[in-house]
């Protein structure tokens, strides 16, 4: 259990730090215009917030924390 602690700690940190390079992006869609059946939309692509990074990178901190300091 500790080593599995351990290691989910270890990929939410790198996740994290992935997310705080800006490796990861989403797609969002925006409609413009509507006239009746007829629409306008626009497709963004957006980096997933720097906070989302960030608390991912605090959350497998302390993951792996508590993973070494749990006694077998």
């Amino acid at each position: 259990m500790r080593y599995g602690i351990i290691i989910v700690g270890l990929v939410v940190a790198a996740l994290g730090v992935a997310a705080l390079l800006g490796k990861f992006e989403y797609e969002k869609t925006s409609t413009l215009a509507q006239i009746g059946d007829l629409k306008a939309e626009v497709k963004h692509d957006k980096a997933v917030p720097q906070w989302a990074g960030i608390l991912a990178l605090v959350v497998g901190g302390g993951l792996v924390l508590v993973g070494f300091t749990r006694k077998a």
